[in-house]
């Protein structure tokens, strides 16, 4: 949870000065180009990952290195098989929107992703022997890096291009580094190994890419929908995206919080649903409790303090970025509860129910997507997020629901649901008053704070 705290918070540092550097139209590009890239990193994962943590958490440790052999040979298919499909798919992007410059950059951008796919080998490793403090180090190390080197091409001036390299540079000598020390530490690799076995990690992986590449077309390919759906010229959907982009990292950086806690309790979620079922129940109830209680309260001090969080980092330039950001707030409680109930279902072996549910989401967006954004925009897009994660939600409640009961906190959620409310009453009385606003956001964070810290002492103990 720290190395993600640094992480996002890098990131989003990042983004906001890069925005002020590039502007809108500029930030626009730049989203463009890391978001349709990430569709493709996800054929380059293909779901491998998940499905060795899974295999080497109920394994022996003697087999560490037969595991860790054929995810090196999956990943080398899936990896040069996401590359091949995004060099192809840029000769039909049109001209008139994508130019020739830009369709480039897309592609020195993906070695970024090809290189995070192949940092998750030792991540998977780390992860399912429950010794994240290494990848933690690492992830540090990148993100101290990557800062560093922008801020100074920053402070000279320099061209999106040599930005985009930078970024490539950075992603490598992340993956070179942690991949050696992993080798010296942990784990080497037996060969010969068998291309077969390689693909058939990858067909069981299959599910999970799936559910994956569904759900990262939710949270990403909205961008792409605003540069070709936005009507008339390309420079007002590059300023769209720029203004939707804006707003995206303050919701879509807060996916650490879910994903750090989904990534630690997965190797025990699997464990306990072969050989402790109450205890299996317990905890996937008290982290869908953790989590919501999160979710909502970020989304109340996100709601109402909107103004002052856009104005403060991004400037006046992005004003009309405001309401996109009140909106997105509302999708944060959903999209926690998704991610860690991505881990339950994976930990019951019901990854093609999560696939079929993701699948559904997504095609929902986009429906909506495509009847919203040509009149509103970014606008359109916020609302189409919001409405497919509160879908996704429900339905993945309601199969939890009739598999595992016990698992789903109703007391609880309807107690935090009340607390939230009371909130937003008081805020929506005090909306106009910048003062009380303030007070009543670090009234929530406190409260909030008290709450999460005795749930945590009382409930989400092991022992």
């Amino acid at each position: 949870m720290l190395a993600e705290v640094v992480r996002v918070g890098v990131s989003f540092y990042l983004s906001v000065r890069l925005g002020r550097y590039l502007q809108p139209e500029g930030q626009g590009v730049f989203r463009f180009i890391v978001n349709y890239t990430i569709l493709f990193a996800v054929l380059a994962e293909a779901g491998v990952s998940r499905v060795v943590v899974r295999a080497i958490s109920r394994s022996p440790r003697s087999e560490l290195n037969s595991y860790y052999t054929t995810l090196v040979y999956a990943r080398i298919l899936t990896t040069f098989t996401a590359l091949a499909a995004l060099t192809l798919s840029l000769f039909v992007l049109p001209a008139s929107r994508v130019s020739g410059e830009v369709k480039f950059l897309t592609f020195v951008y993906m070695f970024s992703q090809f290189f995070q796919a192949w940092r998750k080998n030792a991540e998977a490793i780390w992860q399912a022997t429950q010794e994240l403090h290494y990848h933690a180090a690492f992830v540090i190390a990148n993100r101290v890096f990557t800062l560093a080197v922008v801020l100074t091409a920053i402070s000279r001036g320099a061209s999106l291009a040599t930005i985009v390299y930078l970024y490539v540079l950075g992603d490598l000598l992340d993956v070179a580094i942690s991949t050696w020390y992993l080798h010296r530490r942990s784990v080497t690799i037996r060969l010969p190994a068998l291309w077969q076995s390689a693909l058939k990690l990858i067909y069981e992986g299959i599910p999970f890419a799936l559910q994956s590449y569904a759900q990262q077309l939710r949270y990403y390919f909205d961008v792409i929908l605003i540069k070709f759906l936005v009507p008339d010229a390309a420079v007002r959907a590059d300023r769209e995206i720029g203004l939707y982009g804006s707003a995206v990292p303050f919701v879509l950086s807060l996916q650490f919080v879910p994903m750090s806690i989904a990534g630690s309790i997965y190797p025990e979620l699997s464990q306990r649903y072969k050989h402790n079922r109450p205890l299996f129940e317990s905890l996937a109830r008290r982290s869908l409790t953790l989590l919501f209680l999160l979710g909502t309260s970020l989304a109340v001090g996100i709601y109402f303090g909107r103004e002052l969080i856009m104005m403060s980092t991004f400037g006046k330039s992005f004003r009309d970025a405001i309401p996109m950001l009140g909106i997105l707030a509302w999708e944060i409680p959903f999209f926690f509860l998704n991610i860690v109930s991505i881990v339950i279902f994976a930990a019951c072996d019901k990854q093609n129910a999560l696939t079929a549910v993701n699948t559904a989401a997504t095609v929902l967006k986009l429906v909506l997507c495509r009847i919203l954004i040509p009149s509103l925009g970014g606008i359109g897009a916020a609302w189409a997020s919001v409405v497919a994660e509160l879908s996704c939600a429900l339905v993945l409640g309601t199969l939890l629901w009739q598999a595992a009961p016990r698992a789903i906190p109703l007391k609880p959620f309807a107690l935090i649901l009340v607390v939230q409310a009371t909130f937003c009453g008081l805020g929506i009385t005090v909306q106009h008053n910048p003062v009380a606003i303030a007070v009543l956001i670090l009234v929530e964070l406190i409260v909030s704070s008290a709450l999460l810290y005795l749930f945590y002492r009382r409930k989400l103990s092991l022992e």
